[in-house]
């Protein structure tokens, strides 16, 4: 038999202030405090319409954002081991939870990564991971993966 040689990382990659901090912030302070305006009332309606959620809703351009955040974690992961699974968070992009089944995988975000989050990735004959993220209330979210002989 062969080796297997991964890392298995668990979410949460990202966080929401990681939009508004950082060397080079993806919005000017005016911006920033417009959206934060705009992003408390969007919060308030989504929270009132969505209590058992925890994702706010966010602009493409903030997801795009977070999905480059959290491409850049999982690169430096591969730069210890070559090939990261991962179970996204939640506070990770809402792209790297949805379109996801157990038969169709989750989009890439890096070339050696994948994301099982409600999927079976075969590792060997014989041997194989899935994922799966889940939000049991806004306060309490579950993560795991499970390596399966």
């Amino acid at each position: 038999g062969g080796n297997v040689d991964l890392c298995i990382a668990i979410g949460s990659f990202v966080r929401e202030e990681d939009l508004w901090s950082g060397p080079v912030p993806y919005t000017t302070q005016q911006q920033h405090q417009r959206q934060q305006h705009q992003q408390h009332q969007a919060n308030h309606n989504y929270k009132n319409n969505n209590a058992s959620q925890n994702h706010p809703p966010r602009t493409r351009e903030q997801t795009a954002a977070l999905e480059g955040l959290m491409t850049g974690a999982l690169s430096q992961l591969e730069s210890i081991v070559c090939r990261v699974v991962f179970v996204p968070g939640s506070t990770d992009p809402q792209t790297t939870l949805s379109s996801s089944t157990w038969l169709s995988p989750p989009p890439r975000l890096t070339a050696n990564s994948r994301n099982v989050h409600r999927h079976w990735l075969p590792l060997a004959p014989g041997l194989g991971i899935a994922g799966l993220y889940h939000n049991s209330s806004s306060s309490s979210t579950t993560n795991s993966a499970r390596t399966i002989p």
